[in-house]
């Protein structure tokens, strides 16, 4: 996907910065997921039984992004500007969702 990043790219020239290749993993995985969930269609039953809520897994997720994110900030040794946005946002978002679905 040389349209996002390379030089001259779509995405770097609307200022879009790509941290360790994120852009392209997310786009792939996005389609990929979209396309899964044409193929498999609606879970047996929807409509018809209620579907158990999912909260508790929230928890596990944001540990997961937590890691995985906060090691990608830090991923060029030093703490710039650049690196600072997403840090910041790595460690509020997680707290506002949690915020927002409990209340």
């Amino acid at each position: 996907m040389p349209y996002g990043w390379g030089p001259g790219g779509y995405l770097l020239d609307k200022g879009a910065l790509d941290f360790a290749g994120g852009t392209v993993v997310h786009i792939n995985s996005g389609v990929a997921g979209l396309v899964a969930a044409y193929v498999l269609g609606k879970r047996i039953g929807y409509g018809k039984e209620p579907m158990p809520p999912t909260h508790y897994h929230d928890v596990d997720r944001a540990q997961f992004l937590w890691m995985v994110g906060l090691v990608q900030c830090g991923s060029n040794l030093e703490a710039t500007s650049g690196a600072t946005l997403p840090f910041a946002t790595l460690i509020s978002q997680p707290a506002l969702q949690f915020s927002m679905d409990v209340g």
